[in-house]
């Protein structure tokens, strides 16, 4: 069987990416919201990590407090029950744990997943006739955003982007006005996506990245 394109969205930071059409998500200010009781409770009992490991990553990442100075005045210190360290080895690590339990909400769909950190990137093949009925795609984004919503996070549709791939005869019949809904915004398919600096259109057929 021959499926017609990829649908690929993307969300670049959970304030976060998505189909092949490609939707590319992200996730506002995402390292600061990792709340620290939850992230423990899921390297416990997610990824049975116990003893003194458990111990290790707990220590690192509680008891943490910050203020704000200013010239010569400084505020009150306040504790930190969530936040990760961001420029940290194990911030990115750490929160890549946290979120984990969320591929098997996309899992769920029969929607693929790549994802680093706050960069979640998954993609689904589909017919053209496909891309006007986003029933599937509708009950996907709403299960994700609900997810990331329970733990603490929220998905930001204004760096989210979707593009579909294909060939030039297969993306004839995909209206290339087309939007999706996302994290209950509408996200309108874009001519071209760029993935770890390199620019991918349409059909693949590299002219972006070479001119770029």
């Amino acid at each position: 069987m021959h499926l017609a394109a990829h649908l690929y969205l993307t969300w670049t930071s959970i304030s976060s990416a998505l189909f092949s059409p490609t939707d590319r998500r992200h996730i506002s200010a995402a390292f600061d919201a990792v709340h620290h009781a939850t992230l423990c409770q899921r390297l416990q009992h997610t990824f049975g990590l116990e003893g003194r490991v458990l111990h290790w990553l707990r220590s690192f990442v509680s008891d943490r407090c910050q203020y704000i100075a200013v010239g010569g005045e400084k505020s009150d210190t306040v504790f930190c029950d969530s936040g990760v360290p961001q420029g940290s080895v194990l911030g990115p690590l750490l929160f890549s744990l946290y979120v984990a339990p969320v591929s098997d909400v996309i899992a769920a769909h029969g929607i693929s997943l790549h994802q680093y950190a706050d960069d979640i990137r998954t993609y689904i093949s589909l017919y053209p006739k496909d891309t006007d009925d986003q029933s599937q795609l509708a009950d996907f984004t709403a299960d994700v955003s609900r997810w990331f919503l329970e733990s603490s996070l929220l998905l930001n549709p204004a760096k989210t982007e979707a593009v579909v791939f294909g060939t030039a005869a297969r993306l004839k019949g995909v209206e290339s006005a087309g939007s999706i809904m996302a994290a209950g915004a509408r996200v309108q398919f874009v001519e071209a996506i760029k993935l770890l600096g390199v620019t991918l259109d349409p059909t693949l057929s590299m002219d972006r990245h070479v001119v770029a």
